[in-house]
């Protein structure tokens, strides 16, 4: 009865794991970076990405190998890589500025030698570091993610 049991077990393990990778392999919200060319600019490669609410600084470039965008539009979540000639401050400034005039509420800003913005929008936020490059110019990782709900204030015990 117990090799029945466990012959049982690794079939539906089998099956289920199946399922599931299978689900993946035809996911079509699920976007592959890597096929972007690396050269495009990353206005032309995040409008390849379908990506189209962000301030993207001028002359930024994708890295597409260090980023994962999954779903398009404005329902899209993961991590952008993008690299830019600007300085720490001047990209700190676009995005300052730039993210609320479409539409993105500052939640959080620290300016220093790696700098970090949050913003949240209807019920996503989006992380922004900006980090100098040894040669000159940044690298700006944005990490977009649902929003977690609000969360209730913990009760006094009596």
């Amino acid at each position: 009865m117990n090799c029945r049991f466990f012959r049982l077990a690794v079939r539906n393990i089998v099956i289920l794991t199946l399922i599931t990778l299978g689900g993946c392999a035809s996911n079509p919200a699920l976007v592959n970076t890597a096929t972007t060319d690396p050269k495009l600019p990353a206005t032309e490669a995040l409008n390849a990405l379908q990506v189209s609410d962000i301030s993207m600084p001028p002359g930024a470039k994708l890295d597409a190998e260090k980023s994962l965008v999954i779903g398009s539009g404005e329902r899209w979540l993961g991590r952008l890589v993008i690299k830019t000639e600007l300085s720490t401050v001047q990209a700190y400034n676009h995005f300052y500025n730039g993210m609320p005039t479409i539409g993105w509420s500052l939640i959080a800003a620290v300016q220093s030698k790696l700098s970090h913005l949050s913003y949240q929008r209807g019920d996503r936020v989006v992380f922004i570091q900006i980090e100098p490059v040894s040669f000159g110019g940044v690298t700006i990782t944005m990490t977009m993610t649902p929003r977690q709900g609000a969360v209730s204030e913990p009760k006094n015990p009596r």
